[in-house]
């Protein structure tokens, strides 16, 4: 039988080797796929076929990321059509200097697209093991924008949402340029207890 130490040094190692192994992960808008091995494939990260389905997007919309690469940059790009091979509309770019889960905002505005089309979101982090890629199918609904709908931080909270601001170099501008923390360490930090 195992001993609860045991288990509990199984669960962190096995946290450390997830965070060093997956780079980055895009979970919302779903990305076509992820394979590690792979994603260092432009431009797709090896997924170059559309998903089946699409998920519908407006003009400010709201990127997952799981970035397990500290001092990463990450660039958001957008193309037209059903499969799209190019990526032409920067629409976002950001550096982060810490690891964690992070909801990005980002404005599809510099598309200048009036009516409804589908399209691919291209997520490009270039950090110290190179240049990796994940995309996202989307149908694009441009959308009215307004200022107050950027996300603020909850007062005194410690979740502060990534809303990528080029102004700030790309930094959290809810946090006044801060990196928000490790979500997956702290539930893991959490759980460990338990096993003790």
């Amino acid at each position: 039988m195992h001993s609860p130490l045991s288990l509990t040094s199984a669960l962190v190692a096995a946290a450390a080797a997830h965070a060093v192994s997956a780079h980055f992960i895009l979970t919302s808008p779903p990305s076509r796929g992820f394979d590690e091995l792979i994603e260092s494939q432009a431009p797709c990260g090896g997924f170059n076929t559309t998903s089946a389905t699409r998920t519908t997007v407006n003009t400010l919309t709201t990127l997952n990321l799981t970035i397990a690469d500290r001092g990463s940059q990450l660039v958001v790009k957008f193309g037209t059509g059903d499969n799209p091979t190019s990526f032409p509309v920067q629409v976002a770019s950001a550096g982060w200097s810490d690891t964690g889960i992070f909801p990005i905002q980002i404005s599809l505005a510099p598309t200048n697209i009036t009516s409804p089309v589908n399209g691919t979101i291209q997520i490009v982090l270039t950090s110290k093991d190179g240049v990796l890629y994940q995309c996202a199918d989307v149908h694009y609904v441009p959308s009215p924008v307004s200022t107050s709908s950027i996300p603020v931080p909850p007062p005194g909270g410690t979740s502060l949402p990534a809303v990528i601001d080029p102004k700030q170099g790309g930094k959290n501008a809810a946090a006044g340029g801060r990196t928000a923390t490790g979500t997956a360490l702290v539930l893991l930090s959490l759980l460990v207890p338990l096993f003790l």
